[in-house]
């Protein structure tokens, strides 16, 4: 599979990965979601072009918070009402959620190496939550995803 790496790994939470399902045909998907999902994916695909070492998790984001209020995405960003988060990513390593996290207040910079969860959503009242979430290492050249390129909503027709 393409963008798959393999890694000997001891001990330790491993990798998150979210795949939206829609229950239906693709043409049943509203445009709102549809939107709302490829708003996620560029979300995704920014930060991912931004996981360089020396990046700060405060400034990206930041930036992406801003993005999504600048783009009309702010009530749904990062869940609805008391379920909304203020991170868009965490380190992986021993526990779930490890440092650094993508958040306001880590101001200590990303290193070469690390390993990290980036998970954009949106919360959308009436149908639920729309966006991605993957593993991607640390590079001089941007985040690697390690579990996989295939962002899109998958559907499951009865």
């Amino acid at each position: 599979m393409k963008g798959i790496k393999r890694i000997k790994l001891f001990e330790g939470y491993q990798t998150d990965k979210t795949q939206v399902y829609w229950a239906g045909d693709p043409a049943g998907i509203p445009d709102r979601v549809h939107a709302a999902h490829d708003f996620c994916i560029k979300i995704q695909n920014w930060i991912s072009e931004n996981l360089k070492p020396g990046a700060l998790p405060a400034e990206l984001a930041a930036h992406c918070f801003s993005w999504a209020e600048s783009s009309g995405w702010s009530e749904g960003f990062m869940a609805l009402g008391g379920n909304k988060v203020q991170f868009i990513g965490h380190g992986i390593g021993l526990a779930i959620d490890e440092y650094p996290v993508i958040a306001k207040g880590f101001d200590l910079p990303i290193e070469q190496g690390m390993v990290l969860a980036v998970e954009p959503k949106i919360g959308i009242p009436g149908v639920g939550m729309v966006g991605v979430e993957n593993t991607f290492e640390v590079t001089d050249k941007g985040g690697i995803s390690l579990t996989g390129e295939e962002y899109e909503i998958l559907c499951i027709n009865a």
